[in-house]
């Protein structure tokens, strides 16, 4: 664990209401501004515009929640919105542990292009991305290579040692994100969100 002691109190960093990427993103016009994104139809005359998948689960022990958002359509990216909110020390950085996976609870992989803002492991499996002040990092894909999903867990680490975060069901979280992949329903406080999708074994080490 990771509060009190040299790493200082644990709290839930601040953030801002809103998270302006995100919005810009919904915002997007589709592929080819009037015309619709590839397998997309218009409406009345009108392309759509982005489609968007939200998900989220609890933290094991308690310790807060994570909410995902899954922003596509505009033909060039695929954008995976995290937000996590769990208590830890000013001092703490806090990470993505994450893998691609073919489908869901399928084997950790690298993804098929380096990702902005993400470094590879070095197990040839999993790559790591670290929350903006603890709060918010977003995954861009390209959309050609996009993976169907997303396996992570959190992964904290401070002065006052490091700390593996699975869900409150035990597993990793798990992020759809190919179409035709349902997102895990929503469950009360303290149950498992996305163990449905999550059930494959755990691909880091201690």
């Amino acid at each position: 664990a990771l509060a009190g002691g040299a790493a200082g109190p644990a709290r839930v960093a601040d953030r801002a209401a809103e998270w302006p990427e995100l919005q810009a993103a919904l915002a997007a016009p589709a592929a080819g501004g009037d015309s619709p994104a590839k397998g997309k139809k218009k409406k009345n005359g009108v392309a759509k515009g982005p489609s968007a998948k939200k998900g989220g689960s609890d933290v094991e022990g308690g310790l807060g929640k994570v909410d995902w958002t899954v922003v596509q359509g505009d033909g060039v990216s695929v954008n995976v919105f995290v937000e996590a909110k769990v208590p830890l020390p000013e001092s703490a950085r806090l990470f993505l542990h994450l893998g691609c996976q073919a489908a869901p609870g399928g084997e950790w992989e690298l993804p098929a292009e380096p990702l902005p803002g993400c470094t590879p492991f070095g197990d040839g499996k999993a790559t790591r991305a670290e929350l903006l002040n603890q709060a918010r990092v977003v995954l861009t894909f390209p959309d050609k290579s996009a993976p169907a999903a997303l396996a992570f867990v959190l992964y904290a680490v401070s002065a006052g040692g490091e700390q593996w975060l699975k869900t409150s069901g035990g597993g990793d979280f798990c992020v759809a994100i190919a179409d035709g992949i349902a997102a895990p329903a929503a469950a009360g406080p303290g149950e498992e969100v996305a163990r449905t999708f999550c059930d494959a074994e755990t691909k880091y080490s201690h």
